[in-house]
């Protein structure tokens, strides 16, 4: 993939291997790291720039307004859950509960079966 830089054509065949990058910059002092920082994070933000406006240059060229395509890629909104308060809680076990949604417990189950109650005997009250 290329990118254009100012001029200068980057490509991912100059990356090399990140474990060798990785073990330089590990031999930096703390100052040459911090300064070196800096220079990769001033040109990760040209490079990023640069194709942004390649990629605003394309969609003008598609007659493709940039607004267009953020909306037609937008997260949709997801419905908001309000949290679950307990509804039921064993007998034998306080520290087991269920909101009552999703599916029913194995140890309800095996309560009301051990107890030969139903369900809403383990309703807790409110």
């Amino acid at each position: 993939m290329n990118y254009e830089n100012g001029g200068a054509i980057i490509t991912t065949d100059h990356l090399g291997d990140v474990d060798t990058l990785v073990q330089h910059f590990e031999g930096l002092s703390l100052e040459m790291q911090g300064l070196f920082l800096e220079r990769v994070n001033d040109s990760h933000a040209n490079v990023k720039e640069a194709r942004k406006k390649h990629l605003l240059d394309e969609l003008a060229k598609l007659g493709v307004s940039p607004g267009a395509v953020s909306a037609a890629t937008a997260p949709t909104a997801k419905r908001t859950r309000k949290p679950s308060s307990i509804l039921y809680r064993s007998k034998t076990d306080p520290l087991k509960s269920w909101p009552g949604r999703g599916k029913q417990p194995g140890w309800l189950t095996e309560e009301m079966d051990a107890t030969g109650l139903g369900k809403e005997a383990f309703q807790v009250q409110v």
